[in-house]
């Protein structure tokens, strides 16, 4: 242990350095006494998020330790403090972006996840090298039980006064969008040096009243980033900003770049991950079962692989405004996602274009060019309804598929595929 950093109400944290790698460390140490029930049980949540998360804007826990009296839990050391100390001044444009990007890449990867943070705030933000930033204490974090990621509560009210969602005073909210308005907030701040519900600390419902009557519409900033402030603060939640309305807000596009493969958002130089891959999905299946939470139903070989909602089989294909329609019948099971994998490969192969896929719909488009649909009739059958435009178009398709559905080459799948770009009925990927 080489220096205290700080001190709370029942831990201390130290900065530490490793006599195997010589790296620094950050040690939380906290006293059992101290801990009532409630909160023994939030730091096993916080304990699980943070040993499950893999993710370069999100602390990390390496190891935990016990002793009769005392927890150590071994994290990420972030050597330029809180975030908070940096806001002195309004922000420049880019510089807000910079950091505004690296959070909000962060929190959706965490609500693919299933995380929620419920209290996002500067402090709980840490600078690293680069301007590089870490997202820390989830203390008051939850783990979804459901299956669709969702988290309606009916009545835990927690976070910071001036970063809390209206919706949050209310007592039934989505974790999720409260999580949007703090992202906000910070931005907001960033911007103009000043929040945008003033109140005293301990006066909540004051801030709350000025924040249902929303943000004023004259901000002291670029247009692109009043727009994209108004929907992020919106009080109302089912009009407030979405990921796909964030990430694809002329602000962030201004800022930064999302990659073809709908996985990392490049800004400022730094490719930035905000879509958990295969093994951060494993990964994270630990969240229940070191946390102790138990799931409430799990994912079935008939769930969405991002938002894990029940696939509902599609019996009759929809597929106006083509000029040709024909079925092709399978002569043989193959998973829904493996054969999705082999119709982006035929049409890869024959168009050379960027192909859409609704997953939910368990759909393949080109533009308006093409559209296969897979079809269930009845459970013995399995059809593929081929709508185009060109009688030619449908003869190659065919072909293709009957090339590579009786080939025993492994197909690459559709989600790592450079040219498809991926929707659930939740979000873009």
């Amino acid at each position: 242990i080489t220096q205290k950093l700080g001190q709370g109400s029942f831990a201390r944290v130290y900065k530490c350095k490793s006599e195997i790698d010589q790296k620094e460390y950050a040690l939380k140490v906290i006293n059992k006494s101290s801990l009532s029930e409630q909160q023994y049980q939030r730091l096993k949540i916080e304990i699980a998020i943070m040993q499950s998360i893999n993710h370069p804007n999100i602390i990390h826990s390496f190891e935990q330790l016990q002793t009769n009296q005392y927890f150590v839990i071994v994290m990420d050391y972030v050597k330029h403090g809180e975030l908070l100390q940096y806001l002195n001044k309004p922000l420049t444009e880019s510089k807000a972006a910079n950091y505004i990007i690296q959070i909000a890449a962060a929190l959706r990867y965490c609500h693919c996840l299933g995380i929620i943070h419920r209290d996002l705030k500067f402090e709980n933000v840490l600078v690293g090298d680069d301007d590089s930033l870490v997202i820390t204490d989830f203390g008051l974090g939850n783990i979804s039980t459901y299956p669709d990621k969702t988290f309606f509560t009916s009545k835990t009210l927690c976070g910071s006064p001036h970063y809390i969602a209206p919706e949050v005073i209310d007592g039934n909210y989505d974790g999720k969008k409260s999580d949007i308005w703090s992202l906000g907030i910070m931005l907001y701040v960033m911007l103009l040096n000043e929040f945008p519900f003033n109140g005293k600390q301990e006066e909540l419902y004051q801030i709350y009243n000025k924040a249902k009557a929303g943000i004023e519409q004259n901000l002291k900033c670029s247009e692109e980033a009043s727009q994209l402030l108004r929907k992020l603060l919106d009080p109302k939640p089912e009009l407030r900003a979405t990921f796909d309305e964030i990430f694809q807000s002329p602000f962030f596009k201004k800022y930064s770049k999302i990659d073809q493969n709908i996985i990392t958002i490049l800004s400022n130089n730094k490719q930035i991950k905000f879509y958990p891959d295969e093994s951060d999905v494993m990964s994270s299946n630990k969240l229940h079962e070191i946390s102790g939470i138990k799931l409430e139903q799990k994912k079935t070989e008939n769930s969405c692989r991002w938002c894990s909602n029940e696939l509902k089989p599609i019996k009759i294909a929809s597929q106006p405004g083509f000029q040709v329609k024909k079925s092709y019948k399978l002569g043989q099971k193959v998973q829904q996602d493996d054969l999705l994998s082999i119709i982006c490969k035929c049409l890869i192969e024959i168009f050379q274009k960027e192909i859409t896929i609704i997953y939910h719909e368990q759909r393949c488009k080109i533009d308006n060019s093409v559209d296969i649909q897979i079809t269930n009739p009845n459970l013995q059958l399995t059809l593929l309804s081929i709508a185009t435009n060109k009688v030619e178009y449908f003869e190659q398709i065919t072909e293709k598929l009957n090339q590579h559905l009786y080939s025993k080459e492994k197909v690459k799948q559709f989600w790592l595929m450079q040219d498809v770009r991926c929707f659930c009925d939740q979000l873009e990927y």
